[in-house]
């Protein structure tokens, strides 16, 4: 199961293109005694504004989750951010999640552009003062 959960992660995130992003780092994230892979994108959007997306698999489904790296989980920053950005949140108990979830056994070419829109916009935004 944990390579095969893995593997889905390490092939969905070879389809997101991040060539022309410097304020991008993907990289991959396990909890051993968990039974998830995470597809992760850290994003800065600004030198105080470093954005997470989580993409989660598990033996049911994908998640997408948002947050703060080392941030503040109280701060209003990312929500308005999301907001401004028009991407639907939902508030959890550890986070901000998509409402969209996709089963386990869907089309990775059915989650890529989604997940792709997701980077892109925070990839190129930019956080204004209001």
């Amino acid at each position: 199961m944990n390579s095969a959960v893995r593997k889905k992660v390490q092939d969905l995130g070879v389809l997101i293109d991040l060539k022309e992003y410097e304020n991008v780092r993907q990289w991959f994230w396990r909890q051993k005694t968990q039974l998830f892979d995470d597809l992760v994108h850290d994003i800065r959007i600004s030198e105080d504004l470093p954005v997470v997306i989580d993409t989660v698999i598990t033996s049911r489904e994908w998640t997408i989750r948002f947050g703060l790296r080392h941030g503040d989980r109280s701060s209003s920053r990312l929500p308005q951010l999301l907001r401004k950005l028009e991407i639907p949140f939902e508030k959890t108990e550890w986070n901000l999640a998509h409402p969209t979830h996709f089963s386990y056994d869907e089309n990775l070419d059915n989650i890529r552009p989604f997940l792709q829109n997701l980077v892109d916009k925070l990839a190129t935004s930019q956080e204004r003062e209001e």
